[in-house]
């Protein structure tokens, strides 16, 4: 990249001061200005100008002193000897100043029409109907990354396949420089069956692409790179059998630590369902003739919020006897007021319990109408009648803080706690989470966790970092809960010499990043790119990262079925490019 100054400086003189050349010297300067004001000439022959080239041709443009050159033209002498090139060259600063990405959005648009009218044919017989136009407009959009998010039915899969005979027919790319990527060995086999049909129909029947799933693509990388293919077990590819591994894992886990047992427990009766945003309702279980929601608890009271609902399931996992709103013992009832009624009480002890929808500065959600004076009222009544109250409020349940305070107030009052996940749910109560529904969880966790290379220690460093009205303190239950279980997944691996799935994709992807094994593919087509995870699109990434290659996404983010395997919504493809 040529860097001009103008005017240069000479030796012994002020910086400002105008150097002593001959009109004919700073007429060649003005020259080689004019020649760097036009580097993006060359971009004009181009078919399609892309968005990863053109930018880095943005990113080297000449650096130039713009003002000093129309400063220098300004002068009679240089304007003379330029003759006829100081037009030109003021054109070209014109050029140099002007954003160039609305001219290059204009000669695709050329270029564009211009294929779709040349390529008509082909467009209207690669599959057994023609294109619509914005398949067609799609396969002809070369770019270096380019994403394609449509409806079911919408002919996404139609235009991967018409693009690859495209990029083929146009010369773009070599047939064996295409894969084709489906998440599973069925999908696969179809890509290529219907890709092979396309050929035949242009009249290419000796030409074929490769179609592969992710993992077949990552054991194949790793062998390249490595000589040997890595062991996946048996349980580790199937989903019934790594939920079937998983239980195992846990019965052992639970046999050999009462504290991992307990947690275990603990979770899924009380914390199974994660709470709203502060003021913000949850889901419902029940509604009454008025449309009022409530929900359901374990012992089978229809309580107005799941911060409720989450108190009553602690008390009863804990054999804690308590009424829910029951009458409060003084009488309160007037004209305009009927009879208070507390959130819970505990008979045994005599002491009464008000939950609060209050933050951690202790205000209420904005929309709650005079919620601080009834939280007012009720604690003066108290004080005047002399009975107890118990406080809990919204910000200390999340945080984790006010239900150990609980078990303080009860225990130190006498109230002996019986914890028991296998107390008899009356008829009418809501059951909690099954073990079965918090083993998949796990799965999905374990495969979120390694898709996006989190340790253990990065996960509780991200914890520490989140702010406690996010119900953190759950999500480091669950954590607490996760972290034996996903190392001893992984020691069952190791005692195989095996690896899972997430482990194989990042592997092949590290290889790729690190250069000890170059992909042949200078393009990569992803179909059903909803159902990514993020250690597919690790993977697509590294094998397009060098100059001159290319991705092609297609998928409908409503119409993922594999976010189990630790796939997420389509805007991991942002990652890719």
């Amino acid at each position: 990249m040529q860097s001009i100054q103008w005017p240069p400086t000479a030796r012994g003189t002020r910086p400002d001061a105008p150097a002593p050349c001959a009109p004919r010297a700073r007429a060649l300067r003005v020259r080689t200005c004019s020649t760097s004001c036009s580097w993006l000439n060359p971009l004009r022959e181009k078919s399609l100008l892309k968005s990863r080239g053109d930018s880095a041709v943005v990113a080297a443009r000449p650096s130039i002193e713009i003002q000093a050159i129309r400063t220098r033209l300004s002068n009679p002498a240089v304007t003379a000897r330029l003759g006829p090139q100081a037009k030109a060259l003021e054109s070209s600063l014109s050029v140099w100043e002007s954003d160039p990405f609305p001219a290059w959005n204009s000669l695709n648009a050329v270029h564009t029409e211009r294929e779709l009218k040349d390529c008509e044919d082909l467009l209207r017989r690669v599959e057994s109907k023609p294109l619509t136009e914005e398949q067609a407009r799609a396969v002809i959009c070369f770019d270096n990354r380019v994403q394609v998010v449509a409806s079911a039915g919408s002919g996404k899969t139609s235009t991967m396949v018409a693009k690859a005979a495209y990029a083929i027919h146009r010369g773009f790319v070599a047939p064996e420089r295409i894969v084709l990527l489906a998440f599973n060995k069925q999908a696969a086999e179809e890509l290529k069956e219907r890709a092979a049909e396309s050929f035949k129909r242009l009249g290419m029947d000796e030409v074929a692409v490769e179609a592969s799933t992710f993992h077949a693509l990552g054991l194949r990388i790793i062998g390249k790179a490595t000589g040997e293919k890595p062991d996946i077990p048996d349980w580790a590819t199937d989903t019934v059998g790594g939920l079937r591994k998983l239980t195992e894992v846990v019965d052992q886990l639970k046999d050999k630590s009462p504290v991992f047992r307990t947690q275990w427990d603990l979770f899924r009766f009380v914390f199974g369902k994660d709470l709203p945003a502060f003021g913000l309702p949850g889901a419902a279980d029940v509604w009454d003739a008025q449309g009022n929601a409530f929900v359901r608890t374990a012992q089978g009271e229809s309580v107005k919020s799941q911060e409720e609902a989450m108190i009553a399931n602690w008390l009863f996992y804990n054999g804690v006897e308590y009424v829910y709103e029951g009458d409060y013992k003084y009488r309160t009832a007037t004209e305009e007021h009927r009879q208070y009624k507390p959130d819970f009480y505990f008979p045994s002890v005599d002491l009464y319990h008000e939950h609060f929808a209050l933050n951690a500065q202790g205000q209420p959600p904005a929309h709650f109408e005079n919620y601080l004076q009834g939280v007012q009222w009720k604690r003066q009544l108290h004080r005047e009648k002399g009975t107890s109250l118990f406080e809990t409020t919204s910000y200390g349940l999340r945080s984790g803080t006010d239900l150990q305070r609980l078990e303080t107030e009860l225990t130190s009052r006498g109230v002996l706690l019986d914890p028991n996940p296998d107390r008899e749910i009356p008829q009418g109560g809501q059951k909690p989470m099954e073990s079965v529904e918090l083993i998949g969880l796990v799965r999905t966790f374990i495969s979120h966790a390694k898709s996006n290379c989190l340790t253990v220690p990065m996960m509780r460093q991200r914890l520490d970092a989140m702010r406690d009205e996010t119900f953190k303190y759950r999500h480091c239950l669950f954590l607490d809960i996760a972290s034996p279980i996903l190392d001893a997944w992984d020691a069952a691996l190791a005692a195989e010499g095996g690896i899972d799935f997430e482990d194989m994709l990042n592997l092949a992807a590290e290889h790729l990043e690190s250069c000890r094994y170059e992909a042949p593919y200078e393009m990569v087509m992803a179909d059903e790119f909803q159902d990514a995870s993020r250690a597919r699109a690790r993977l697509c990434r590294a094998m397009v990262q060098k100059p001159g290659r290319f991705l092609f996404a297609v998928g409908d983010d409503w119409q993922s079925i594999n976010r189990f395997a630790g796939s997420v919504r389509i805007f991991v493809f942002e990652a890719v490019s």
